[in-house]
């Protein structure tokens, strides 16, 4: 299916592999929760592969599972079935762990001994600096996103 395989190129592109692209492609097409087995066999892949990659992906906060009722058996869905939830959650998970990010970073500045390497002060103020640019960068359309 073209578009699926189009899900999976820019699903690439955005730091999936390709299985989680073919996932993500066939999650967004098909919406109802889906067995792991399902999902291989709807995108030709093996079990395990597509059960390391749901993992991965779970991690990441785009796919959520419940257990089907009295089975021990997963079921798979996104956690949203808009593109623009999904994109949108991929932006706040990325703030939310450079948020966290920052606060480290802040705490090895304050804990700093003057003795200490410089580089290490400098590559820490910069970083915290492009945390903050472009969190300011993104802030203002994911406000755009959500509103329209």
């Amino acid at each position: 299916m073209m578009l699926q395989a189009l899900f999976a190129k820019v699903a690439t592109a955005r730091g999936f592999n390709a299985v989680e692209g073919l996932i993500l492609g066939t999650l967004l097409l098909n919406p109802q929760a889906r067995t792991q087995r399902d999902i291989a066999k709807a995108i030709g892949r093996s079990q395990s592969t597509v059960s390391r990659a749901l993992q991965r992906m779970a991690k990441r906060g785009v796919v959520e599972w419940s257990r089907r009722s009295g089975s021990r058996e997963l079921l798979f869905s996104l956690v949203s079935e808009s593109p623009t939830r999904l994109i949108l959650s991929g932006i706040h998970v990325w703030l939310k762990t450079n948020s966290m990010l920052r606060v480290e970073l802040e705490l090895i500045l304050k804990e700093q001994n003057s003795n200490d390497d410089v580089r290490v002060e400098q590559i820490a103020r910069n970083l915290i600096e492009t945390i903050d640019y472009v969190s300011d960068l993104l802030k203002p359309a994911i406000v755009k996103l959500e509103m329209g």
